[in-house]
């Protein structure tokens, strides 16, 4: 039996975080066992997930393990979620593109996060359900200057098509890879 240690490169801690509805639980179902569901369920307390993922890098392949923690998004929870976040090295925050309200609250969880975290860590803006077309409501352009000002790394996905899931991992760990190594 393999050592953890000899297992993975790196043990990472990140968020999956966005107003209920937007996808996050059906992003970790889809993502891990290929399982779409139709209906709603929300968070309570935190779920948590994890994910192997193997990352090309200048000096070779490295393995990682993130630890994924989907916290609930009730805001009579939000006192509990600030204590989630402590020793996170990155954060996925999905909106809806559908809806409109979910683009809107991001400055309220990019706040909270930094706010609870007291370190930067790298965020990064996944707009779910691309996969809905004739629904989309919040323009390429308004996310453009939004990520822009915001300095933050934006991607489009569709938790229940799967499109656009793995890249999102794949981008977030090469920026949370890229501090670690900044900061040894």
């Amino acid at each position: 039996m393999m050592n953890m240690a000899e297992d993975y490169d790196y043990l990472i801690k990140i968020m999956l975080i966005g107003d209920p509805g937007t996808g996050k639980n059906t992003l970790i179902l889809n993502n891990a066992s290929g399982y779409f569901a139709e209906d709603y369920k929300m968070t309570i307390g935190v779920d948590f997930h994890t994910k192997r993922i193997e990352l090309k890098t200048s000096d070779g392949s490295k393995r990682c393990v993130l630890q994924i923690w989907v916290p609930t998004e009730q805001i009579r929870f939000k006192y509990l979620r600030s204590r989630y976040y402590l020793s996170a090295l990155g954060v996925i925050l999905l909106f809806d593109l559908t809806n409109h309200l979910t683009f809107d609250n991001l400055p309220i969880w990019i706040k909270e996060v930094k706010d609870a975290l007291k370190y930067e860590v790298p965020i990064l803006i996944a707009g779910n359900k691309c996969d809905l077309v004739d629904q989309r409501v919040v323009a390429k352009n308004e996310i453009d200057q939004f990520t822009h000002d915001n300095h933050l790394h934006y991607i489009e996905i569709s938790a229940k098509t799967g499109e656009g899931v793995e890249e999102s991992f794949q981008t977030l760990t090469r920026l949370m890879v890229e501090d670690i190594n900044k900061k040894r």
